[in-house]
């Protein structure tokens, strides 16, 4: 853990092999998936911004990504705002499942990214009228 750029904790949880006492020692190798934690950063991210007045929760998210055009419906990119995208409901698959091996080793390039998630499946490749979307996890 970090606090204003300064290391205050370094602490491992849980084990490397459930059937078998080995627990986890964190240092310079260990890596951890982010997973859905990375909502909360993200969440905490943009209600800084928020809090700015930079943006606001019930933005469309491809306004401020022009690069993120999902090919298969582009109503994802112009319909569906932050709110949507943390709540599993912006239309969009979950591209991640696709981009990690064993390990949590990242198989896609960060420059090959957001073709990625372009690429990624929709829900149903269409997105139901706005209100009637449902949570995809």
């Amino acid at each position: 853990m970090v606090h204003h750029g300064e290391l205050v904790l370094t602490k491992g949880f849980g084990a490397l092999d459930p059937r078998v006492e080995n627990p986890v020692l964190p240092d310079d190798k260990t890596l951890y998936t982010l997973s859905s934690i990375s909502k909360t950063l993200v969440s905490a991210a943009v209600g800084i911004l928020v809090d700015e007045g930079k943006l606001k929760w019930t933005d469309v998210v491809g306004a401020y990504l022009p690069e993120f055009r999902p090919k298969h419906d582009h109503r994802v990119a112009t319909e569906a705002t932050f709110n949507d995208f943390l709540r599993h409901s912006g239309g969009l698959s979950n591209p991640v499942v696709t981009i990690l091996a064993q390990g949590g080793k990242v198989l896609v390039p960060q420059r090959d990214f957001i073709e990625l998630v372009n690429d990624a499946p929709t829900d149903g490749m269409s997105l139901p009228p706005m209100p009637a979307r449902t949570c995809t996890y």
